[in-house]
């Protein structure tokens, strides 16, 4: 098992500067909103006071707005109790959203805030940070991880790649809370029945297809496949162009990347997949190929940690994982979710204490024993009750290593639709894979420009 590079000290090295926005309460410490201080650093000056936390008798009202599963609920409550263990005259309101996409909850809101109802604290992926903060409605939160002792130790814990993913021009809006990493699960069993052996994690795009052929079987009701494509962005195309070394964005999250030839050499073997090697059918919209693959009806799927529960209600234990096969290299795609203060929170140093202990590493090891996210925090990570989720269940962590985020930029839901549709006529044969390409292109530089 490979050592991961020990990116754990970077984050407090790195200079933070902070853009603070308007409207904004004074910043931790004691400082004004427009002090524009950065964070501890090689180039920079002695850091301000240190935080002081609220005072244990402070009453009052803190809301708090996050999308969360039952169980994810359940770990949420029990990190408020420990927060009012605390705080015993805060009252946490929550408000859970459940079935939303990203982008729609992201939507509701930026339309629940501009209505006067706005939460305090939001937990919101990636997926709809930069929205977010381009509508100015996160606050940064450099200063509190610069002044707040409690601070040097989540960036200390928590793996850099989460951190990154929530910098916007160098200001973190976020504190990572969890994460999923798209990796290959694989059914040993069907494996073992065709008489093939397990795949090697240096395993490439062409073994991949030589493996896939070999477990489509039957016809009919009764097919069996080799794998099966996802109608989303996330599992469905990521793993392909990631591991050709390009994405949908370019790095920055600005453009378009639709016109990079890797893009249409990853997209078409999507496509032949599907028509080429047939080793996969047509993709549909809804199609539950976690309960597909737990039954038998598929030898291997892209997903997350958060398939494992469902394995685990169908009884299903016969599975392992393995790295991404390549085509340049292993790199997979990653989701993280976060948590940030509202502009308009007047009790911004309670909510951040509440921002905390939704992201403590008691929070990490309730993730870990439930076995719903990826915990961000090396600590929990190395815990043996992470140990425990499945044989080589490291490997999800150490696949952080090299991977990329998401590519979430401020026109999330635009992209999004955009390349759904685009891959929708693709794999539908209603245009040819370059066409569709440079028609999403064009029609994702106007939503840039617009934007702008």
């Amino acid at each position: 098992m490979r050592k991961m590079v020990k990116h754990w000290k970077r984050g407090m090295c790195m200079v933070l500067c902070t853009v603070l926005l308007a409207g904004c309460s004074a910043a931790p410490g004691g400082s004004s909103a427009g002090s524009g201080s950065a964070a501890p650093g090689p180039q920079v000056a002695a850091p301000q006071a240190v935080y002081q936390k609220p005072e244990a008798d402070r009453s009052a009202v803190i809301k708090l707005s996050c999308a969360a599963n039952e169980t994810e609920k359940q770990l949420i409550e029990e990190a408020i109790a420990r927060f009012n263990a605390k705080y015993p005259n805060v009252k946490v309101e929550t408000t859970f959203s459940v079935g939303d996409s990203w982008q729609d909850y992201s939507s509701k809101l930026v339309v629940q805030m501009a209505s006067g109802n706005a939460p305090d604290v939001v937990g919101v992926a990636i997926e709809g940070t930069r929205m977010m903060v381009g509508k100015e409605v996160l606050v940064p939160l450099n200063d509190y991880l610069q002044n707040d002792p409690d601070g040097a130790e989540m960036m200390e814990d928590i793996t850099q790649t989460a951190w990154d993913a929530f910098t916007v021009d160098g200001s973190i809006y976020e504190v990572p809370k969890d994460s999923n990493i798209v990796i290959m699960f694989y059914n040993k069993k069907m494996f073992a029945d065709a008489g093939i052996d397990e795949p090697d994690p240096d395993w490439t795009w062409e073994d991949f297809v030589s493996i896939a052929q070999k477990l489509t079987k039957g016809e009919g009701d009764s097919k069996v496949w080799g794998y099966m494509v996802r109608d989303n962005i996330t599992t469905g195309y990521l793993p392909f162009l990631t591991t050709n070394g390009t994405n949908l964005l370019t790095p920055d999250l600005t453009a378009s990347n639709l016109q990079d030839p890797k893009v249409q050499e990853s997209f078409q073997f999507i496509y032949d997949l599907v028509y080429k090697y047939k080793v996969a059918p047509i993709p549909e919209a809804k199609t539950d190929i976690i309960n597909l693959f737990a039954a038998g009806r598929v030898a291997m799927i892209p997903t997350g940690m958060f398939a494992i529960p469902t394995f685990k209600a169908n009884g299903f234990t016969d599975y392992a994982i393995v790295p991404l096969p390549k085509k340049e290299s292993h790199s997979a795609s990653f989701g993280v979710g976060g948590l940030g203060i509202v502009n308009s929170c007047k009790e911004k140093d309670l909510a951040w204490e509440l921002v905390k202990e939704l992201s403590s590493k008691e929070f990490a090891m309730r993730c870990a024993e439930e076995q719903t996210t990826l915990p961000v925090r090396r600590s929990a990570a190395e815990s043996e009750a992470f140990a425990q989720v499945m044989p080589n269940a490291q490997l999800f962590y150490e696949e952080l290593e090299n991977a990329s985020a998401f590519p979430c930029p401020y026109i999330y839901p635009d992209m999004s639709r955009i390349v759904i549709s685009m891959f929708e006529s693709m794999i539908t044969n209603q245009a040819a894979i370059p066409e569709a390409l440079a028609a999403a292109h064009q029609e994702l530089e106007q939503a840039f420009k617009e934007a702008n």
